[in-house]
């Protein structure tokens, strides 16, 4: 047997897995290499009591970028589209967030919640343009980076003045600073707070 390789991938988690196929699908000989009895990584069903099994990352799939599963040609179909992040109460007063919905809090933090959310899809439709990209450099003479860092600049200005200053604002600030500024209902910082982390 030939044992030349193009490449060697270190772990078959599910970006190793992603990193080899791609890497095979470019006509290249790739070896991957894994430590433990199963592929997959976070990206595998895993018990945690007896009886009962769960996706270690289920809550994650909304992840897979849209270009690795055309590259990859997968087909995936979700269980659901619109999952609702559920915060639980002691007292059963549970908090539910799904889309711009949220019960469980008062019509304040509902209002507050909507707004918020609202805006960050708007952030997010922003930020997903750069996402797949290399990351311009800050002080470059390259056209590239000049280019995208003014194309970035235009759609920051597009969003109007006070969004663009919210924007920066928002940007070098965690979550905890965010949600505590805006909301009184500690479940829906909570909630709030996964979700962004996530």
């Amino acid at each position: 047997m030939d044992n030349k390789y193009d490449a060697i991938v270190v772990g078959a988690g599910h970006n190793g897995l992603v990193c080899s196929a791609l890497l095979a699908k470019a006509g290249k000989r790739v070896l991957v290499l894994e430590a433990n009895d199963q592929v997959g990584g976070a990206a595998v069903t895993r018990e945690f009591a007896d009886g009962y099994s769960v996706s270690a990352c289920a809550h994650l799939l909304y992840q897979l970028q849209p270009e690795v599963r055309k590259d990859l040609g997968l087909s995936t179909r979700l269980a659901s589209e619109n999952m609702t992040t559920i915060a639980l109460s002691e007292d059963g007063n549970h908090l539910r967030l799904q889309a711009d919905s949220v019960t469980g809090v008062s019509d304040e933090d509902a209002e507050q919640y909507r707004r918020f959310r609202k805006r960050m899809t708007k952030f997010s439709d922003l930020l997903r343009k750069l996402f797949n990209k290399r990351a311009p450099r800050l002080g470059s003479k390259d056209f590239k980076d000049l280019l995208t860092l003014g194309l970035l600049g235009l759609d920051l200005r597009m969003l109007g003045k006070e969004e663009m200053q919210e924007f920066l604002r928002l940007i070098g600030m965690n979550i905890h600073d965010e949600v505590t500024e805006r909301f009184e209902n500690p479940l829906l910082k909570g909630a709030v707070s996964l979700d962004a982390v996530l």
